[in-house]
């Protein structure tokens, strides 16, 4: 529950005034960003997957090469599993760094900057757990 708390208000100073939220992941981690985004009113404007297809909480799961076509102000990395090397994934598919928010800013691929902006999870013992997709 705590950790729950702190990751929404986390959340929410990385989103503040952002209207245009997505999500990169279909896993656990992907899930608490999807519902604490809708507790602050926001709806997810994309689910972005590495494979695509099939739904994610009602909305349709794309292909992360597909971002230009989403207009989105900020893509949560909602994953657990090889955070850093998601970021450098998203960076060679042409995703504005600054546009990327990590669930901890220390799984930045590299040097602190703009993409390690974003809320910390708390605890941090879950880095190594994986991410079971959830898909609807």
């Amino acid at each position: 529950r705590d950790a729950r708390q702190h990751l929404r208000q986390s959340l929410a100073h990385a989103v503040a005034e952002t209207q245009h939220v997505a999500i990169y992941g279909v896993g656990d981690a992907a899930e608490l960003v999807f519902l604490l985004l809708r507790d602050m009113g926001l709806d997810p404007v994309a689910v972005f997957a590495p494979d695509a297809g099939g739904q994610f909480l009602g909305l349709s799961v794309r292909p992360i090469e597909e971002h230009h076509a989403v207009p989105y102000e900020v893509l949560v990395v909602a994953v657990l599993d090889r955070p850093a090397g998601t970021v450098k994934r998203l960076r060679q598919l042409g995703v504005p760094e600054d546009k990327i928010v990590m669930l901890r800013p220390d799984w930045s691929a590299g040097p602190a900057g703009p993409e390690a902006r974003g809320p910390e999870a708390p605890g941090g013992g879950d880095r190594g757990t994986g991410d079971r997709p959830r898909r609807t």
